[in-house]
């Protein structure tokens, strides 16, 4: 039996969370979510913890299967299946562990761990006992050392030795240099540990599967911190509250008209609100099984070619991924596997999900991909395609119950000066139930809102007239490389560093499967004759992080600049897209020219020019090619 404690006061039952899915009321456009919206929130989303949201979907079925825990992708590696019994037992025994060593409901606890099952025992029972932050295990040592005294953890639980990680290593040096890191734990789950090291498996056994203190969780108590920034740069750490996160789940399970009987993924990283509102909450929260098919979730190549293997031997219902999962998995298409547990829609979201993908998904495996808008600073998600209705490939979706988005136009000082039209690009501003409070660092909040209180994350989009979002840029400077963010001023200082570089600026531009990638432009110094491959291994030298190095450098004999002497990055990203865009038509073998440029609509759109006279072989092959990117292209026809 699961034992009882203070959160059972907040059991209402599982008629909410436990029905099918055709029982949930049609989805179809902003009128089914109006209706949605007359009854208040809080009286939806009850209880409002990640812990009593977890406890009621564990008392569904202790018996119930909460985790497989695979490895490569393979049924026959199994490392663990874990029943909700022992999954909620194990996170009041991290809760208790993390309390014993002194965690206040203040004090963070620092995870540096890939997808486990004691990942998710220490991530939800640090926010049992304080504040639960986990952290990209990638970053260089001194970023993650930066984290570590913003956030003030003074428990750092860390995967120990494994092959192909580095995970320890870091973390004894973090422990080593941080006069705030007081313990330090080992995870030894992949069959290695450190024989000096506390082992976090041993020490839960040590506590009991009841709390040992009080704790009253209140909506507004921080649960977790996350950090944006993504592989390089200074990481903002945001707070995401307890509320917030009950929102995700509720809203996660009815847009998407989840039930007890879903079999999911985990395979999303879990220093990252997708992975932690997402895939993980929502599915313990109601009753669903988890299966976690390596630690390195989809970044293991294993996993993709075994992908359809595991959605017939669990009976997976739910494609969800971002968009470099899904441009993968269609290149490792289904060969004769049994999906027919599939819904007929699944989800994607970090980064823009070029509209011919989405058809192609749906024509492959019968499943609409429903696009959804999110970031850290929302807790994740606010809109999305309706699961009913039209998915309109390309575009965000529409608003989700309790949340409002505008597109505005923004005076120099960054407040609103007036909405946008319809289809009119500006600003996207929101408020809602899970939209954070600020940053750990009140310089970095300070530029998060409006004076009226709505968050400006830098995002440009439009809304039709049905009120679907388009996103079509970003007025920020910011990198984003299969979902993960690059600070380009990193890139900057590196090549600046170079004694041959005067000016140097670095942009994205797009990829067919990470969305974008780092490149950069060179303005040298006069008299100096450095090449690309010189500068490259330059800032090899300086940024240890691969996903932050540019692809390309490009060199140009001056870089624009505004009339006050700021480099002109616009122009350089349309440059970029049209290098992309030539590269990835130039086997066509043709006379074709390509010209990307803003666009009231689109935001940014790629024009083909092509010759009339081979219209007939060359039309559905440039389509074919361009579709697998976010940006829109026409063809124009000439002679």
């Amino acid at each position: 039996m699961l034992p009882m404690d203070r959160f059972d006061a907040d059991f209402h039952g599982a008629a909410d969370i436990a029905v099918s899915p055709d029982n949930y009321a049609p989805l179809r456009n902003l009128a089914d979510i109006e209706r949605m919206e007359r009854v208040p929130f809080e009286a939806r989303a009850r209880p409002l913890s990640s812990f009593g949201l977890i406890r009621r979907g564990a008392r569904l079925d202790p018996t119930k299967t909460a985790l497989h825990v695979l490895r490569n992708g393979d049924p026959a590696q199994s490392i663990a299946r874990v029943s909700y019994e022992d999954f909620l037992g194990n996170i009041i025994c991290a809760a208790n562990l993390f309390r014993s060593m002194g965690v206040g409901e203040d004090n963070a606890v620092m995870l540096m761990l890939p997808n486990l099952a004691e990942t998710h025992y220490a991530l939800w029972g640090a926010q049992v006992a304080g504040i639960g932050f986990s952290v990209n295990w990638m970053l260089e040592a001194s970023q993650l050392n930066a984290l570590v005294t913003a956030a003030k953890a003074k428990v750092l639980i860390a995967l120990g030795p494994a092959d192909g990680f580095g995970i320890w290593d870091k973390a004894q040096r973090i422990a080593d240099d941080s006069d705030q890191i007081e313990h330090l734990i080992q995870v030894s789950a992949l069959g290695q540990a450190d024989p000096d090291a506390l082992d976090f498996a041993a020490a839960l056994k040590e506590q009991p599967n009841t709390l040992t203190f009080k704790r009253a969780i209140r909506p507004d108590d921080t649960a977790i911190y996350l950090h944006t920034g993504g592989t390089t740069g200074a990481p903002k750490i945001a707070r995401l509250k307890h509320k917030g996160m009950a929102y995700q789940r509720w809203a996660n399970s009815s847009m998407k008209g989840l039930c007890r009987c879903d079999v999911v993924f985990g395979a999303g990283p879990l220093f990252h609100a997708g992975g932690i509102c997402v895939d993980s909450l929502p599915c313990f929260a109601n009753g669903m099984t988890m299966v976690i098919p390596d630690p390195s979730g989809f970044r293991n190549k294993a996993v993709i070619r075994n992908y359809w293997k595991l959605v017939e031997h669990f009976g997976i219902t739910f494609l969800n991924g971002v968009p470099t999962v899904q441009m993968a998995l269609m290149q490792n298409p289904p060969l004769g596997e049994d999906i027919s547990s599939l819904r007929s829609y699944g989800g994607s979201g970090s980064g823009a999900l070029p509209a011919e993908l989405g058809r192609t998904i749906e024509n492959v495996t019968g499943t609409r991909v429903l696009v959804t808008y999110g970031a850290t600073e929302f807790t994740c998600n606010i809109s999305m395609a309706p699961r009913d209705g039209d998915p309109r490939y390309g575009s965000s979706g529409i608003r989700w119950p309790y949340c409002q988005i505008r597109t505005v136009q923004l005076g120099a000082d960054g407040n609103i000066l007036r909405d946008c039209e319809t289809d009119e690009i500006g600003a996207i501003v929101v408020k809602g139930p899970s939209i954070i409070d600020g940053y750990l660092s009140a310089t970095d909040t300070a530029s998060l809102f409006t004076d009226d209180g709505w968050l400006n994350n830098g995002d440009l989009g439009r809304i039709d007239k049905d009120g679907y979002l388009w996103v079509t840029g970003r007025a920020k400077d910011v990198i984003i490389r299969g979902g993960h963010n690059i600070d380009p001023r990193v890139i900057e200082e590196a090549l600046l560093s170079h004694a041959g570089v005067a000016l140097a600026a670095a942009v994205g531009k797009p990829d067919a499967y990470a969305g974008e990638l780092p490149v950069a432009y060179v303005q040298l110094a006069p008299g100096a004759n450095a090449g690309a491959d010189e500068i490259a291994d330059h800032v090899r030298g300086v940024i240890a992080e691969r996903a932050g190095n540019p692809v390309d450098i490009w060199f140009m004999d001056a870089l624009p600049q505004t009339a006050v002497g700021k480099i002109y990055k616009p122009a350089l990203r349309l440059d970029a897209a049209r290098r992309a865009f030539e590269a990835a038509l130039a086997p066509l073998a043709t006379s074709i020219d390509v010209d990307v440029a803003a666009h009231p609509v689109h935001g940014t759109l790629a024009i083909v020019t092509a010759p009339a006279a081979e219209r007939a072989t060359l039309e559905s092959e440039i389509d074919a090619i361009l579709g697998a990117y976010a940006i829109a292209h026409e063809i124009e026809w000439v002679g």
